[in-house]
């Protein structure tokens, strides 16, 4: 099993957890998740990280690529001098 301490879990009381293979056994403070490990179990602190459960989705829509750009403001410079007033604003 994997644990993880010190954790910030948005909207939870509890600091740390369990991972069992590929999903979550348990949830807990960190001392009583590190209680419950055996030698070969591997432990991570996370010293405050915060842990949001989620899922792997890479794709992304082309009509909307120039929002996200410009939302993180890494518009490619080619594509700010060729797209000057168009591109929702980029």
């Amino acid at each position: 099993m994997k644990a993880f301490i010190h954790a910030d879990l948005y909207g939870r009381k509890e600091d740390a957890f369990l991972i069992d293979g590929e999903r979550f056994c348990r949830f807990g403070t960190s001392e009583e998740i590190e209680a419950q490990l055996a030698a070969e179990d591997e432990l991570t602190d996370l010293h405050g990280a915060f842990v949001s459960p989620g899922f792997h989705d890479s794709h992304c829509h082309l009509s909307s690529l120039a929002g996200i750009w410009k939302m993180f403001r890494c518009i490619p410079a080619g594509v700010r001098k060729k797209c000057a007033g168009c591109c929702h604003g980029v």
